[in-house]
């Protein structure tokens, strides 16, 4: 029932609570309202507060409600003093003024001491020179000394100046100066055309403000209905969708107060005084039943008896259950003394009084047929358009429904009339289909145009889907090829009546539908929906859609919304079938997303039934009032990361609680789009509804979007029917991260370093704790300190927000030495003595403490070096110099030691070799053995068989041999690269000295080379005429070949073995033994 309200039907509910009760006050809270840009003359010539206050309470508009409510009700109030707004209220070069809800959003009303409970209805009297009068009634949202209300009333504008400055409001062709509304607020003459209106600007002020005052108290409809464009009077949604489910209320009577321009009369009938509370049900006469009655209503100002006379017709079912009964008739007698005092035409005091009868419908007027009463005529002059029957003595009104007939005027100003309440003639049944020739699968909508007013419908479609339906118009769906009859039997109280049409449809095997689409944008921000439309022809059954990074990605409805959160161009595709086939349509490219340049909007239609009332996350609270869209942005919720937040959004209702949908984002990633990863809370229900999220792990400031929706669950853009949106700045914090660094972390006493914090996600807090410095902590950001002590200090920092906290130290960060001296350079090498290819660690041991070192290696790789401890490689054998600079801030040093490296090439494992001096010798004689060893070995180690010394360690050791016998020879050579042995068997060969001559001198001048030898040996020292003879050890003489001229002996025919060699030289003669290898 919610959504077929019109606006001013809803605020037919607020004084619901007040039928059968009389209202005995009203009071209301005024807030007059101008503007900085009116001109300082034109503002000047406004209604003052105590002017205001009289206007209201103390003129015609107290005297009308006195008149009204039988002087039972009395309208009070309080003006406060004037707000201006900073809001250019007028836009020169669009012509374009602001509207209620625009003024009243960005407005904060200075007004001491109020306090709403004290005041039943708000007036916001807004002002300005380029906005024609008017005025509107609404439950409206405002906010005074800072706080939010929401209450019903009335939004009033006025216009003072000596000239209009907005076209848009100009009366053209005039030759009169328009002064809009000029005070005095009432006039004597009341006008009668535009003309007098521009004359006496204000001269119906007191109507329009009462009119809507009206409105406020609960009468949300006008006075009549003119001719409805030959409409229904009432057409329920399902019946006629194009209709929205209202009553055809276009304005009726203009004469009347709740007529649609409150300009002549201003009578308000009982029926509507009886609904906002100045009449009681004692005041009521009730007729619902189909009957004949005389009755009797005295004038609305009577003290007694019954002043109202309410048909309630049986046939007529409401469309107000539970709030109206039936539709019908309601009748009242009225007199001069019943209207109010702003009603002085003559005419229309002759015309109006008598016996007011007034068609109804709920608190909605409707017309009245004129026609079937002949007598009764008027003369209306040059009024127009009052359609209420005004029965006077002797008058008959009859239609189809009532007649009112004996109509008599009694003395004491009653009418007695009687009512015929008649039963409705039976319908005659009759109806149209939107098509009568369709092809399979698709749908025809049936419209009743049976006469009688029938109250039910039987309709009866063969071969259709429904089969069968009781609703007035309905919607029937074709599936099967063939020609079917269609039937409909209309009812009332009256009888009922059938119509059959045979063959009246018929259903065409279906085409191959066409597939073809649209689309309500084709560029939208991220985040944004799109409507795609259908436009397939051949009538289409089933739709497939295909939406390239849209939300949804698929579709089976005919005309889909999706949502697109990728930025680009997107494909889209539909394939559209039907019994005869299918067909496909992909247009590349349809759509473009780009990034957003804000959030998009959204807001409901109307927040009069529902709102947020009160908006809970974690610890803050935010409570508000009925608004469509609130931009609580200057509002935060300070969240942390990871944080498991409760959250409670309560809804407020103007009367009874609905059902409310609530969904709640975060815009985590910053991007002005409410994605479906950044939905946090969902939830529905009558009452507060709670529920728990966790915060994404992210550090930002974004834009958190409540959303309360009547009928279902909203997205985050675009508009709603009911209910209300409302968004909010949210900080999530991440713990920080602590870190720092050093303006310089080694000083000399006495200086300052300064620290700078470097810690991520935002702290707000900061300690630190310097060991050894001044301050020894500190909780500024930033701090300074200083060492005045030598020594390697700590330092330490705690950064910390209201995520929590984090620690770094830094042992020995900071370094503090006395000041600087000259280094003495100085170094050391771990090795003096290499092998090529090997490295030395180069040490310095500058005193002084150096900064820089600057190093030359000759011969070594690299060559330089500013390392403080450098590695250098020797490649090449030699011997080589090093040089090091030491310096400091102070100067520098040199010391370089020549000749300080010295590389040789790497040493290899010897191979073992020798010769002896002798191989033959006699017992007694000795033998000089030689080293032969290759590869330099470093030590010897000789074992001799038979000889004296048996062993030796020295390089060429003698021996001596005193044991006739032959013995082996040994010898280990040996270096760092390890050692090799050679033995040579029988190599040292002793003979007695029996076996050979003896008759000899041994003289050691004479040599044997080579020994041993296989060739020719050769003789050194002797002279040429010297006689040489060979002996083997038997003493055998041998055949040799003594070259005297070459002092050669040719041995190359001897065996292996020692011979002994006798030379006779002069007297002399010299023995020695040489080997044959």
């Amino acid at each position: 029932m919610k959504k077929q309200f019109t606006l001013f039907i809803f605020l037919a509910l607020l004084s619901i609570s007040a039928l059968g009760q009389l209202r005995t006050s009203i009071k209301i809270g005024v807030f007059p309202i101008d503007f900085t840009d009116i001109p300082a003359d034109m503002r000047s010539q406004w209604p003052t507060k105590s002017q205001w206050s009289s206007i209201l309470f103390d003129g015609v508009i107290k005297q009308y409600f006195d008149t009204i409510s039988y002087n039972n009700c009395v309208i009070t109030g309080d003006v406060f003093d004037y707000t201006t707004s900073n809001l250019q209220f007028w836009d020169p070069t669009t012509g374009k003024v602001k509207t209620e809800t625009e003024v009243l959003e960005t407005l904060d009303i200075n007004a001491p001491g109020y306090n709403p409970d004290n005041y039943d209805y708000v007036i916001f009297l807004v002002g300005h020179d380029a906005r024609l009068g008017g005025s509107r009634s609404y439950i409206w949202s405002y906010k005074v000394n800072g706080v939010q209300y929401a209450k019903p009333g009335v939004v009033a504008f006025f216009e003072i100046g000596r000239y209009n400055r907005n076209p848009s409001y100009r009366v053209e062709n005039s030759t009169i100066e328009r002064n809009s509304y000029l005070l005095p607020i009432t006039t004597t003459t009341p006008p009668t055309t535009e003309e007098d209106y521009v004359k006496q600007p204000l001269s119906n002020f007191d109507q329009t403000f009462s009119h809507e005052l009206i409105h406020s108290l609960g009468i949300g409809a006008h006075a009549n209905s003119r001719t409805n464009n030959g409409k229904p009077d009432y057409e329920p949604e399902d019946t006629d969708p194009s209709n929205e489910g209202n009553w055809n209320n276009e304005y009726g009577n203009l004469y009347d107060i709740m007529g649609g321009s409150g300009g002549y009369g201003s009578s308000l009938n009982g029926y509507f005084r009886h609904h906002i509370g100045f009449m009681n049900d004692d005041m009521l006469n009730i007729i619902d039943t189909y009957t004949t009655q005389t009755v009797t209503a005295y004038p609305l100002n009577s003290k007694s008896g019954k002043r109202l006379i309410a048909v309630y017709h049986p046939a007529y079912p409401t469309q107000w259950p539970g709030i109206f009964k039936n539709d019908g008739y309601t009748l009242e007698v009225r007199t001069a003394g019943t209207f109010d005092p702003m009603l002085s035409h003559d005419l229309l005091k002759e015309n109006l009084e008598g016996l007011f009868v007034m068609k109804n419908s709920g608190l909605q007027n409707l017309l009245l047929d004129m026609s079937p009463s002949p007598n009764v005529i008027y003369d209306w002059g040059s009024f127009y358009d009052i359609r209420d029957v005004v029965l006077k003595p002797g008058m008959i009104y009859e239609n189809s429904d009532v007649k009112f007939s004996d109509v008599i005027k009694n003395a004491d100003g009653s009418f007695t009339v009687t009512i015929q309440v008649k039963k409705p003639e039976a319908p005659t049944a009759n109806f149209s289909a939107s098509e009568t020739s369709i092809s399979a699968g698709q749908s025809i909508t049936f419209s009743d145009l049976s006469t009688n007013r029938p109250t039910s419908w039987s309709w009866s479609f063969a071969g259709g889907t429904p089969a069968t339906s009781t609703k007035k118009n309905p919607v029937v769906t074709y599936t099967t090829v063939g020609t079917y009859d269609v039937s409909l039997t209309t009812t009332n109280d009256g009888g009922s009546n059938t119509k059959t049409i045979a063959g009246y449809i018929t259903v065409n095997a279906p085409i191959t539908p066409i597939a073809d689409f649209s689309a309500s944008e084709t560029t939208i921000p991220l985040g944004q929906s799109i409507t795609f439309t259908d436009l397939s022809s051949n009538y289409p059954t089933s739709w497939s859609w295909s939406f390239v990074d849209g939300t949804p990605e698929t579709s089976t409805e005919q005309n889909p919304v999706i949502t697109y959160y990728t930025t680009g161009t997107h494909a889209v595709t539909l394939t559209a079938a039907n019994a005869g086939g299918s067909d496909t349509k992909t247009t590349e490219n349809y759509i473009t997303v780009i990034e957003p340049t804000d959030y998009c909007s959204e807001e409901s239609a109307s927040c009069f039934y529902e709102w947020i009332s009160k908006v809970e996350v974690g610890s803050f609270i935010n409570t508000s009032n009925a608004t469509k869209y609130s931009d609580f942005t200057n509002q935060t919720i300070n969240l942390n990361a990871n944080q498991d937040v409760t959250i409670r959004l309560t809804p407020d209702f103007s009367s009874d609680s609905y059902d409310e949908y609530f969904n709640v984002w975060i815009d985590y990633n910053k991007n002005k789009a409410f994605e479906p990863s950044e939905l946090v809370f969902s939830s529905s229900g009558a009452s507060t509804v709670t529920g728990t999220f966790t915060v994404a792990n992210v550090a930002v400031n974004t834009r958190m979007r409540v959303v309360m929706n009547y009928s279902d669950v909203a997205k985050a853009c675009g508009t709603f029917d009911y209910g209300e949106v409302e968004d909010y700045s949210v900080n999530i914090s991440i713990p920080p991260v602590a870190n720092f660094s050093a303006s310089a972390t080694s000083i000399i006493t006495g200086q300052s370093v300064t620290f700078t914090d470097l810690s991520t996600n935002t702290p707000t807090t900061w300690a630190w704790s310097f060991t050894g410095g001044t301050p020894a902590t500190s909780t500024a950001q930033n701090p300074a300190v200083t060492y005045t002590t030598a020594g390697t200090y700590s330092v330490s920092l705690t950064a910390t927000n209201s995520a929590g906290s984090d620690i770094k130290t830094i042992t020995g960060y900071i370094t503090a030495a006395d000041p600087v001296i000259v280094p003495v350079a100085n170094f050391s090498a771990s090795a003096t003595s290499i092998t090529t290819g090997q490295s030395v660690t180069f040490t310095d041991l500058s005193t002084n403490t150096p900064t820089s070192w600057s190093w030359s290696f000759t011969g070594g790789t690299p060559a330089t070096s500013t390392a403080q401890n450098p590695a250098v490689t020797y490649t090449t054998a030699g011997t080589y110099s090093v040089s090091l600079t030491a310096t400091n801030s102070a100067g520098g040093d040199t010391k370089t030691i020549t000749g300080y490296i010295t590389v040789a090439d790497p040493v290899v494992i010897p191979i073992a070799n020798f010769s002896a001096s002798a191989t033959s010798i006699t017992t007694g004689q000795s033998v000089t053995f030689t080293d032969l060893s290759t590869n330099s070995p470093t030590s010897w180690s000789w074992s001799f068989t038979g000889g004296i010394p048996a062993t030796s360690a020295l390089q060429n050791p003698v021996v001596t041999y005193s044991t006739a016998g032959t013995y082996n020879v040994s010898l280990t050579a040996t270096n760092v690269a390890g050692n090799n042995t050679k033995t040579t068997t029988g190599y040292i060969t002793v003979s007695s000295t029996n076996a050979v001559p003896n008759n000899h001198e041994v003289e050691d001048n004479i040599e044997i080379s080579p020994n041993p030898s296989n060739s020719v040996i050769y003789l050194k020292g002797i002279k040429g005429n010297s006689i040489v003879k060979v002996f083997s050890l038997s003493g055998q003489i041998m055949d040799c070949k003594f070259n005297s001229k070459e002092k050669t002996i040719d041995v190359s025919c001897f065996t292996k073995g020692l011979y002994i060699i006798q030379i006779n030289v002069g007297n002399k003669i010299v023995t020695k033994r040489f080997m044959v290898d």
